[in-house]
């Protein structure tokens, strides 16, 4: 079976942008199925999920078990290779961390002053949130909305997990 575009795509972006990393494709028997890549880069070794009309999942903390999603996905080859590639790096350092906001802001691409105009504040008020350890979720969904994205908010338990509206979980 031929890789998709999208896969394929991917695959020489890394191998040109990671050098000294490998990876190892598992073909689905369905075409339109979950893909999986084994990549190799020195000591660091990660399954990341290849989907159509999905994206590329990353496993990004310890914690997963079967049947787990990703904690980060990226529809894009580009962008997927990118995280992919600091995550190398990082685990090389013993230093991969999920994704803070000022990561997020950066790899989209939009400057603190730009983000601070449309939440109508200042930089300065953007890089205090960017750092805070406990915020409202009201600024934290600004703070997404404001980049064009969309917060969501998921709670899991032993048996299940469900999808939470955070402005239906407020008290009425």
């Amino acid at each position: 079976m031929n890789k998709p575009q999208q896969l394929s795509e991917f695959i020489a972006m890394f191998s040109h942008e990671c050098p000294g990393a490998s990876i190892e494709v598992d073909t689905p028997r369905d075409p339109n199925g979950e893909w999986w890549l084994d990549v190799v880069g020195g000591k660091f070794r990660e399954n990341v999920s290849w989907r159509p009309k999905v994206g590329f999942g990353f496993f990004t903390t310890n914690e997963r078990g079967y049947g787990e999603r990703p904690d980060e996905i990226y529809r894009r080859a580009d962008d997927a290779c990118t995280r992919l590639c600091g995550l190398i790096e990082q685990r090389r350092a013993n230093t991969a961390t999920p994704m803070g906001l000022k990561d997020v802001r950066r790899m989209i691409g939009t400057p603190q002053t730009q983000l601070a105009s449309a939440l109508k504040t200042n930089q300065a008020a953007v890089s205090r949130l960017e750092n805070r350890t406990d915020m409202y979720l009201s600024s934290l969904g600004e703070y997404i909305r404001a980049m064009g994205g969309q917060l969501e908010l998921r709670a899991k338990f032993k048996n299940f997990e469900i999808r939470l509206d955070p402005l239906l979980t407020a008290k009425k």
